[in-house]
């Protein structure tokens, strides 16, 4: 049997008016009812939860760690600083200028000045080097 291609037609229009009257439309605004009422407030409460722990809990407790910071471990810090420049870089200076630059000019003057004059010496009256 074949059925005309108007009869389908009009079997659709009232089929899909019903299927939409009530089917397709009470479950979109029962959807829309559950996103309304349960996903936003949800996340709105999340939100407001978020904004309170950060207002009542995140900031002052940062504040304080700053405070703490800036208060204890800078002056701390100096203190160190301090003490390394007390016990290790001043010596290392007065040891430096007090021992090893006399040490190294007297080495620089009295021997090795010396020791390379009479090796120019020695190069020069054998021909090795031109004086």
């Amino acid at each position: 049997m074949v059925v005309p291609a108007t009869w389908l037609w009009r079997l659709r229009h009232p089929v899909g008016r019903f299927l939409h009257r009530y089917l397709l439309r009470p479950l979109g605004v029962a959807v829309a009812w559950v996103w309304r009422y349960t996903v936003v407030a949800l996340f709105r409460g999340l939100v407001a939860i978020g904004r309170l722990g950060y207002r009542y809990l995140l900031r002052p407790v940062g504040l304080a760690v700053a405070w703490a910071w800036r208060h204890t471990a800078v002056p701390l810090f100096r203190g160190v600083v301090f003490l390394l420049r007390v016990t290790v870089v001043a010596p290392a200076r007065w040891t430096y200028r007090a021992v090893l630059a006399p040490a190294g000019r007297w080495l620089r003057d009295d021997i090795l000045r010396p020791i390379g004059a009479a090796v120019r010496e020695v190069l020069t009256a054998l021909g090795v080097r031109r004086g």
